[in-house]
């Protein structure tokens, strides 16, 4: 284990258990929206029906994606983590799933093993992040998807502006992805398909715990359009970037 993954596992289990936890099964719609967008994003790449397929989430941390994935109908729930913390808590706050103390740069498991491998926010603590998509990428059956930070123009700005960061508190630099060599990585690895989203899904908190209480199916709908509309306009120069590379059609 080199000192930089040290670093990072001594850092998450510290931090994880006092995470900041969001179950979408008790929020309104609203908040479920202001919450998981991204996730919302990244489902839709994946089948309607999830009910008998397998899915591995790496760098699991607090176990909100796992959450949001266990609720969405997946059949069987695998997660990964550097740190002991990070597969209890997320343990604790699923249903039944198997973990495993594992570095994304090198997973313990044979290729094509699960039906989907995902990931948000975590490639990012690696050393070598695309090193660990090709890992997820070698063990999933069907698909795996990401979602990181973008490398827009607009990223050197907003880190001035302390709307985001470039290095994080763990010790790692923020590495944000490109679409064309996210393109050029999927054509190395031979995927059937490469699918890319980058898009504004930036969470302020102060905003979002303002929202959240708001009740109804309405506020939700205004949410989801109006995010909708932004993409549709300015997407291209959004912070967060949405991939899934699909291995075998459906």
């Amino acid at each position: 284990m080199s000192e930089f993954v040290r670093q990072q596992q001594a850092y998450m289990d510290e931090a994880l258990p006092r995470a900041p936890w969001v179950d979408r099964a008790t929020l309104t719609p609203l908040g479920d929206v202001a919450h998981h967008a991204s996730l919302m994003a990244a489902r839709d790449y994946l089948p309607s029906d999830l009910s008998e397929s397998s899915m591995l989430i790496v760098n699991c941390g607090s176990g909100v994606d796992t959450r949001f994935f266990e609720l969405e109908g997946v059949g069987a729930m695998y997660v990964t983590d550097i740190s002991r913390e990070g597969l209890r808590v997320t343990g604790e706050r699923c249903g039944p799933l198997r973990s495993v103390l594992a570095d994304t740069g090198v997973l313990p498991f044979a290729d094509d093993c699960f039906d989907f491998v995902g990931v948000r926010s975590g490639l990012h603590h690696l050393e070598e992040p695309y090193v660990g998509l090709e890992e997820m990428y070698r063990v999933c059956k069907r698909g795996c998807f990401f979602i990181e930070g973008h490398a827009t123009p607009l990223v050197p700005l907003f880190v001035k502006l302390g709307m985001l960061e470039a290095e994080e508190e763990a010790g790692n630099d923020v590495f944000r992805f490109t679409r064309t060599n996210v393109q050029a990585e999927a054509k190395k690895l031979g995927a059937h398909r490469c699918n890319v989203t980058t898009g504004w899904y930036m969470q302020i908190p102060w905003l979002i715990n303002a929202i959240t209480p708001i009740p109804g199916k309405l506020p939700a709908s205004i949410w989801r359009c109006g995010l909708a509309c932004t993409n549709a306009v300015l997407g291209g120069f959004g912070n967060c970037f949405i991939a899934y590379l699909e291995k075998r059609p459906a």
